[in-house]
């Protein structure tokens, strides 16, 4: 058998890696679909049930921790075993879920089906897809992964309407099985056609033109010098800034995802009509990730997370004074924009940082910051509005975390300068 020194650039007329961000799009669409139309099952549960919106909202919490804890052990299994097996635990956990919680009667039964069973599927879906997508691109890495995010988007933009529909068609409960079951099989499918990393297929990282293009434009997001171990990753303060980041960003999400809704309905506008400022923010959701995306592999992880970040303060402003439906419209456009840029650019300045060795179990555990800040922000909202009957100090409050998540990011590190400074020393070596 012939020994070959390494992998060959691909001379096939398509680079797998586009179908490894195809496979990621689907299940990335299934599950937004269904963890963003919770807002639109908030009001029936209450409705029906009887129970308070902290106590319900406590459901959503416990499924965002649940979520942060399983990450990084799905990283690492995805890490050792690959991606492809973890998304098919991720679609049972999530048909599963689903189907349970529309059969649930009692608070226990809801944080079991919904909290635990959704906060798996989450843990075994996001960490294992960001970290392969990572692992097929670098000098394409930040658009790369928002291609894959604008299936998240695509899941904003049709979940929420879709969902109300079933819901005030059917009920709420047929609603969480039927599309729930549906959603579960999509990420099976999805999951088929997922492999670990190029090298395993004989190929190189971009399709093999990487090399050239790194070579080209010193604009581009430069590949890490490192791959550092889990460990190391963690004795450096990068590690606990991005993670704090992810934090307040998920924070200001959950809040907007399980309570949006919510907030639009006490004041008088109708189930129906909120449930399109998620479609209206899925659309700019999606602009936001393309567009942050490719030029964040240009300008800079840091530059653009800024931005990002800073859009969604204004957003979050906004939203406190918001009365009218052109107002919340208004909110959905920014917030869209704002949110759906800054996601794709956390597993790419985590590839950026620590390099692709590890990937799975260092983004795994950054995502325990996401985990920690939206558990906080769906329980801390429904109980500050049990006590207050508002949501607009919480809506204060999620604007004065992302000022602090805009200064952590500023005394970031650029990674992209550390990849240039790395390049030189090689290059006098």
């Amino acid at each position: 058998m012939a020994n070959h020194a390494g992998p060959v650039p691909s001379t096939r007329p398509l680079f797998y890696g586009w179908i490894i961000v195809a496979a990621s799009f689907v299940i990335l669409f299934a599950y937004v679909f269904m963890s963003n139309s919770a807002g639109v099952f908030f009001k029936p549960m209450l409705t029906e049930m009887g129970w308070s919106r902290g106590t319900t909202a406590a459901a959503f919490a416990i499924s965002t921790l649940i979520s942060g804890v399983a990450a990084p052990w799905m990283g690492i299994l995805s890490d050792k075993y690959g991606p492809r097996l973890m998304e098919i635990v991720s679609a049972v956990f999530l048909a599963g879920g689903f189907a349970l919680t529309a059969f649930s009667h009692s608070l226990l039964q809801l944080y079991v089906s919904y909290g635990l069973l959704i906060g798996l599927a989450s843990g075994a879906m996001w960490t294992p897809v960001a970290a392969t997508v990572a692992c097929w691109f670098e000098a394409r890495r930040g658009f790369a992964i928002s291609l894959v995010q604008a299936g998240a988007g695509l899941g904003t933009i049709v979940g929420p309407p879709l969902s109300t529909y079933v819901i005030y068609r059917w009920d709420w409960r047929f609603a969480f099985l039927v599309l729930g079951v549906t959603m579960g099989l999509l990420t099976f499918v999805g999951a088929q056609f997922l492999r670990s990393n190029p090298q395993a297929m004989g190929l190189l990282p971009d399709g093999g033109y990487k090399r050239m293009a790194a070579a080209k434009a010193t604009t581009r997001s430069i590949p890490s010098a490192r791959n550092v171990s889990v460990g190391e990753a963690l004795r450096g303060w990068p590690f606990w800034q991005v993670f704090s980041v992810h934090g307040v960003g998920s924070f200001a999400q959950q809040v907007i995802v399980v309570h949006l809704v919510a907030a639009a309905t006490d004041r008088e506008i109708t189930p129906a009509v909120a449930a399109t400022f998620f479609s209206v923010a899925g659309i700019t959701n999606i602009t936001g990730k393309l567009v942050m995306g490719y030029v964040s592999d240009r300008i800079g992880r840091r530059i653009s997370l800024t931005i990002s970040l800073s859009l969604a303060v204004a957003a979050m402003l906004w939203l406190s004074l918001a009365s009218v439906p052109w107002m919340f419209y208004v909110f959905a456009l920014v917030w869209g924009f704002a949110y759906g840029s800054w996601i794709p650019m956390f597993p790419a300045i985590t590839g950026d940082l620590f390099g692709v060795r590890s990937l799975g179990g260092i983004f795994g555990l950054i995502t325990m910051g996401n985990a920690i800040g939206g558990a906080a922000g769906a329980f801390v909202a429904g109980a500050i509005f049990d006590k207050a009957q508002s949501y607009t100090f919480v809506f204060f409050l999620a604007a004065a975390l992302l000022v602090a998540g805009i200064v952590l990011v500023l005394l970031l590190k650029d990674p992209k300068r550390q990849g240039r400074q790395a390049a030189s020393s090689m290059e006098k070596a």
